[in-house]
């Protein structure tokens, strides 16, 4: 959500005109939940998806319609073999609605996504709605930035779509992304950067080498670090359970030593690299200096899924794949 609300921001900033297909309802099985994004540009460029296939063909379709008029619309999507339209060759058993808004770049456009884009770098969490109005030929959106109680009253939060004394109401939680704290910069962690980057995650890459920690090795990085002998590496940073720590190092040693600070810290996640045989070596030596073998068992190790990976695009695969996972379960548990 809150890459998507970068990208308006940057669309409108540059002067182009966009059109936003948001998922508003989502019952049943469908290729995407509520809240789920995809900004049409015109006929030959996307960004997102809200699932692909007949459904995003036609949303295309009608988005390119929309830059014309300058109305949103909402349209509904019945995937029920005994709801589908002949043109939608498609039979996922459930009903969606998908909400198409013109975004301009006018100068209340350019004022409200910029403060919406300082909260996300401020990570503060918010709620963005959109009280939406039916006007002549479509609709029209009035936006809001509603504030959220404190961090607690971000828990189970989801998109939702509900009637007010304003009207039809839709609000979307926009919460701080997940930081992928990458300790060791090299081939492996690379790869993981970028794809840690692509599913919407902040990236801050740490390493004692400054021929490897840079930007011109991570161009898309939030934060390059150089820590001497990885020495004190999170002090300076609030580390929650929003917080995933991916250790890389080139060494075993290095490994031990940032593995001991890691535990020390309040991540969500903690993964490490390395065989059975590197990890039964390196939690005996800590819980030999007192730490706690309950502790030990929370870390993953060997780090992602069971996939045989070998190369460094296939590691990054599968230990962002277990970023996911363990991210899609901790949102579903609250």
């Amino acid at each position: 959500m809150s890459t998507e609300l970068i990208e308006i921001y940057h669309a409108v900033e540059k002067r182009i005109p966009i059109v936003v297909a948001t998922v508003i309802t989502s019952r049943g099985s469908t290729p995407r939940t509520a809240g789920s994004k995809m900004i049409v540009y015109g006929e030959d460029r996307i960004s997102g998806s809200i699932g692909g296939g007949p459904i995003e063909g036609d949303v295309i379709e009608r988005a390119l319609l929309v830059f014309g008029s300058k109305r949103g619309e909402i349209t509904s999507y019945d995937l029920r073999k005994d709801g589908l339209s002949e043109d939608l060759d498609l039979i996922c058993g459930g009903q969606m609605e998908v909400m198409l808004e013109y975004v301009d770049s006018c100068r209340e456009n350019e004022l409200l996504y910029g403060a919406v884009c300082q909260k996300i770098e401020k990570e503060e969490p918010f709620l963005w709605k959109a009280v939406i109005k039916d006007v002549d030929g479509g609709i029209e959106l009035e936006r809001d930035i509603q504030q959220v109680a404190g961090k607690a009253g971000t828990k189970n939060l989801t998109a939702a779509l509900y009637k007010s004394v304003e009207g039809l109401v839709f609000v979307e939680p926009v919460l701080p992304r997940q930081a992928a704290y990458i300790v060791g910069a090299g081939h492996v962690s690379r790869e993981i950067a970028r794809l840690a980057k692509q599913v919407g995650m902040k990236t801050l890459i740490f390493d004692d080498r400054t021929s490897f920690a840079n930007q011109s090795r991570f161009p898309e990085a939030d934060g390059i670090f150089v820590c001497p002998e990885y020495t004190d590496i999170f002090e300076p940073f609030e580390i929650t359970q929003n917080s995933y720590i991916i250790i890389v190092t080139r060494g075993h040693s290095y490994d031990k030593k940032v593995l001991g600070q890691a535990l020390k810290t309040g991540a969500g996640y903690i993964g490490m690299m390395g065989s059975r045989k590197k990890r039964t070596t390196i939690f005996d030596a800590l819980m030999a200096e007192g730490v706690d073998s309950g502790e030990l068992d929370k870390v993953h190790c060997p780090i992602g899924l069971p996939i045989n990976a070998e190369t460094p695009a296939e590691l990054a695969v599968s230990i962002v794949a277990e970023l996911i996972e363990h991210r899609a379960r901790r949102d579903f548990t609250g």
